[in-house]
């Protein structure tokens, strides 16, 4: 699942003026950031808009996620996990409530994108509530019926296992290169982009 805003962090929320000057950075997790991506992970969880994590297992696959730092305060955290035949999820995305209007959404998924290219993955798949923001990014909707049956690897553990009202989504990454597709051109640990986060 795929959240787009959390509880408040404190001293994040500013006039748009100030926000221009801000050091905004994404770059790969480390020990340091679990308990704050537990904390904004765990806090969509409890709304039933993700998956609750354990300290456990955001240590076991800590190389999966970025987080994106706000004046070096933890803001968003998004994660990509490769599946199978070339395919990974973008997933676990969540941004801080008084982070918004900084394009911190849109700048973790670019960065797991990059990742995923880094990995020769041809294509991401997310599943999400909120299609519109994927979109904007390059994601299209298609049939969950269509997507590899590993991508339900932890579905048994989703509240809403027997009624799911999530969209599934791709971005075939072999396509970036179309000019109606947004592509950022972002690493791992840069920034940039729009979008509603």
């Amino acid at each position: 699942m795929q959240a787009i805003q959390a509880a408040p962090h404190p001293n994040l929320a500013q006039a748009p003026a100030a926000r221009a000057a801000e050091h905004i950075e994404v770059r790969p997790a480390t020990p340091d950031d679990i308990a704050a991506m537990q904390t904004l992970i765990n806090g969509f969880a409890a709304q039933n808009r993700m998956l609750f994590r354990s300290k456990t297992e955001l240590t076991e696959f800590l190389h999966e996620y970025l987080v994106c730092t706000v004046e070096d305060r933890l803001a968003g955290v998004c994660g990509l996990h490769p599946v199978a035949g070339g395919l990974a999820e973008v997933c676990g995305l969540a941004v801080a409530d008084d982070a918004g209007g900084r394009g911190i959404g849109s700048r973790l998924v670019e960065g797991c994108v990059d990742r995923a290219r880094q990995l020769e993955i041809a294509k991401v798949y997310t599943l999400t509530l909120v299609p519109g923001f994927f979109e904007k990014l390059g994601f299209v909707r298609v049939d969950k019926s269509t997507l590899h049956l590993k991508v339900w690897y932890e579905c048994y553990r989703c509240p809403k296992f027997a009624n799911c009202d999530e969209i599934a989504m791709v971005r075939p990454l072999d396509l970036d290169d179309r000019a109606d597709v947004p592509t950022h051109g972002m690493s791992a640990r840069a920034s940039g982009g729009e979008g509603p986060a």
